[in-house]
């Protein structure tokens, strides 16, 4: 974070002072209305960081914001105009984390795109997890972002859930924010940063064709023009024909074998034919050996279940009985449930998406557990997965 700090008063701004123009004109409502602060996000910003999360592949990606932050009539509001990539993030065990390349990278950009304003925030672009706040995302907020008018984006955009996130009263902990606006405005900074920064490459112009000359052909060179196109059209004639003479010399061929082969076959069909007529009465005589045979063994088997019978009549019940206390023990194991302790950085998307496979049972988890807020949990606390 030191390489933030400047020589003037305001470590997050870059360059002067700009001059505050008060609200943006054309905006939209997300949401509700927050009673303390006012959230601003210009367009551009806002579709920037969609192509950025989405040119991740399903990676997470962090970003920066600028812009300013001022009180009108009374109410702290922070406009948001620009967003830098987080580029050399630290990939660790439990999230991402700044480091001196990203905050080296940051101060050159904010220096040539985004002279004279402030960091605002940051933007957490976690796709699959939702607009969910994590541990890890308040360890990072409360050791670089330390003023309470700092913000923090999370954004999904493969669910299509955003949330900002502020300082709560106390200043301990960060709480949701109810609602923002996005805003138009022409905003040159931001463009030329998306300029120079793309998620795609720009068209490649189309080729200009040569325009035709204007002169007339002679008489000669329509005459040769003519003889190319008989010539031409003479070839693919002759071709034709000779396609077709082929393909009626591979059906001739075809078709010679074909009978041949049918012919070879009633053949061999008339001789199998009187072994037919053997085979038949072998089979009856077997057939009539085995009708005896099988009596003879029903006859046995039957007197073989009567024993079998008489001896596991005992046993089968001291197999129900244990069955029975079997079926018991696992009734009550699954009636009690799983039992899961918070680690830090474990929020409840990421504990429903461990036992459930999505973020689906978050829901359940909080109605077994009497959990009101999901933002509430802490490390070491038991949770029952139902």
């Amino acid at each position: 974070m030191d390489l933030l700090q400047k020589q003037d008063d305001n470590l997050y701004s870059y360059g002067a002072e700009t001059k505050l123009d008060g609200l943006p004109p054309n905006s939209k409502q997300i949401g509700g209305v927050d009673e303390s602060v006012r959230i601003y996000m210009e367009d551009y910003v806002y579709t920037y960081l969609q192509q950025y999360a989405k040119s991740a592949e399903g990676k997470e990606k962090m970003a920066v914001l600028t812009g300013r932050h001022m009180q009108i009539d009374g109410m702290q509001t922070l406009i948001i105009s620009g967003a830098i990539q987080a580029k050399g993030v630290i990939r660790e065990a439990d999230g991402l984390e700044f480091g001196e390349d990203t905050w080296e990278y940051i101060g050159e950009e904010c220096e040539k795109f985004f002279r004279g304003l402030e960091i605002v925030g940051w933007a957490h672009l976690q796709p699959g997890f939702g607009a969910f706040l994590t541990a890890k995302d308040e360890k990072l907020h409360h050791a670089y972002f330390t003023e309470k008018w700092q913000v923090l984006f999370v954004f999904d955009y493969t669910e299509k859930a955003e949330a900002f996130f502020l300082a709560n009263e106390s200043g301990q902990g960060l709480r949701q924010a109810k609602g923002h606006f996005i805003y138009y405005d022409k905003n040159q900074e931001m463009q030329e940063y998306m300029l120079e920064n793309r998620m795609t490459k720009p068209k490649e112009p189309p080729v200009k064709q040569r325009p035709r000359s204007g002169r007339k052909p002679s008489a000669q060179e329509r005459m040769d023009a003519a003889q190319e196109i008989r010539e031409v059209l003479e070839r693919r004639t002759k071709a034709a024909a000779k396609a077709r003479k082929e393909r009626y010399r591979m059906l001739t061929g075809v078709s010679v074998g074909l009978c041949v082969i049918c012919l070879c076959i009633g053949m061999a069909l008339a001789h199998s034919f009187q072994r037919l007529q053997v085979l038949e009465a072998e089979m009856t005589q077997i057939q009539d050996d085995y009708t005896l045979l099988q009596a003879q063994q029903q006859t046995q088997t039957e007197q073989s279940a009567q024993v079998f019978l008489t001896q596991t009549e005992q046993s089968q019940n001291t197999k129900d009985e244990d069955l029975q206390e079997t079926a018991q023990n696992v009734q009550e194991n699954t009636q009690s449930g799983i039992w899961h302790t918070v680690e830090e950085g474990d929020n409840l998307n990421y504990i429903s998406t461990l036992y459930y496979g999505s973020n689906s049972g978050v829901e359940k988890i909080m109605a077994a557990n009497d959990i009101s807020d999901p933002n509430k949990i802490y490390c070491g606390q038991e949770l029952m997965i139902p």
